[in-house]
């Protein structure tokens, strides 16, 4: 088992709890609806930054399920958010086949029911849990199904935070190219095409990089810096290495805007929009 983000969610079912599972915590305690939704919230919110990463996404159907009943229960009437974001999480996911690698998270295998969903990354560490599945996320243990400790990392499961941890530990590491001959400091007329001239530096370009977002199939990549009012597209010509090369535009450039929505609509742009926020 390698490089895998690991959704462990609270126990929703008290029928399955046991002293076994007395490290995660039960959706009781996490209040009424209003909490259960935003466990919920956090959790396809992140998923769907994850949609934007090389991976591939699993979830297991018996915690599904017990999730989507509870999300019925402790909706309004008429009401069910909670529902319907289960159903947007379940959609980009496949279950998880039989004889995957799994973890086993203090001494309690996963195929026990502790693990909602999961998806294997390209990352620096072998495994990454959300930190609001446990009472005490400091001191969980986490082993392979061979019984190996691995190095694994629990942080929040906020879009947010998970997007930050992404930015430092994608592997292999974004690089960006600054010689690329297109694209130099000044504006250029090329086969009666004007090329962007750079408006950052080397090292502004690499930073950015590794915030861009874009669709994982694609070799383009964006960053918007709202400051400057500049969009940034990043190229990628040789999609087996991670090296970029860079040019920015005008916000108001309506034919580059339109990249985006043609790489992946309205939800790309939504996203790339959102991560501007982070910067």
């Amino acid at each position: 088992m390698t490089n895998q983000l690991f959704l462990v969610l609270p126990i929703v079912d008290i029928g399955v709890y046991d002293a076994e599972m007395s490290h995660l915590k039960t959706v009781s305690e996490c209040g009424p609806s209003v909490l259960f939704l935003k466990l919920l919230s956090d959790v396809a919110e992140a998923m769907d930054v994850v949609g934007y990463e090389e991976h591939v996404m699993y979830y297991d159907h018996r915690r599904f399920s017990e999730l989507y009943r509870r999300s019925c229960q402790t909706s309004d009437i008429g009401q069910w958010p909670e529902s319907t974001l289960l159903l947007r999480f379940a959609t980009t996911m496949t279950k998880i086949p039989d004889g995957i690698g799994t973890a086993v998270v203090n001494d309690v295998p996963q195929d026990k029911g502790i693990v909602c969903a999961f998806a294997n990354l390209s990352t620096k560490d072998d495994a990454l849990f959300n930190e609001e599945a446990f009472i005490d996320a400091a001191h969980v243990n986490i082993k392979n199904s061979n019984g190996q400790i691995i190095p694994a990392r629990v942080i929040k499961c906020s879009r947010a935070d998970l997007y930050r941890w992404f930015v430092s530990n994608r592997t292999p590491t974004r690089k960006y190219f600054s010689g690329y001959r297109k694209h130099t400091k000044k504006v250029k007329n090329e086969s009666g095409k004007v090329i962007s001239g750079l408006s950052y530096s080397s090292k502004e370009y690499s930073a950015m990089l590794h915030f861009a977002v874009g669709e994982h199939d694609h070799n383009r990549k964006f960053f918007i810096d709202r400051k400057k009012g500049r969009l940034v597209v990043f190229w990628n010509q040789n999609e087996s290495e991670q090296i970029y090369h860079a040019y920015d535009v005008a916000l108001s450039d309506k034919a580059e805007i339109q990249k985006i929505y043609k790489d992946g609509g309205q939800s790309l742009m939504r996203v790339v929009d959102w991560i501007s926020s982070l910067w």
